[in-house]
């Protein structure tokens, strides 16, 4: 599988729309403390696996974590 893009609505530090495109080969993530390199990585993991800090988000989630109009998409082509 690979991921070539990343859309981000509302989740964490990223209040609307955060999309990022990967090239093919290896992607570094490079930012200052706080910026949201490893939210990228977090919401791509939540949405693949719908696990988020070791529990399943089936039918609960915490507007902490997931404002109300927002999800993680991503688009992946294998």
């Amino acid at each position: 599988m690979k991921i070539e893009k990343i859309n981000i609505y509302n989740y964490k530090c990223y209040y609307s729309k955060f999309s990022i495109d990967f090239n093919k080969g290896v992607n570094i993530l490079v930012g200052d403390n706080g910026s949201g390199k490893s939210t990228i990585l977090e919401a791509a993991h939540l949405a693949l696996s719908g696990i988020l800090y070791g529990r399943y988000l089936k039918k609960r989630t915490n507007p902490i974590y997931i404002q109300q109009q927002g999800c993680c998409r991503i688009f992946r082509k294998s």
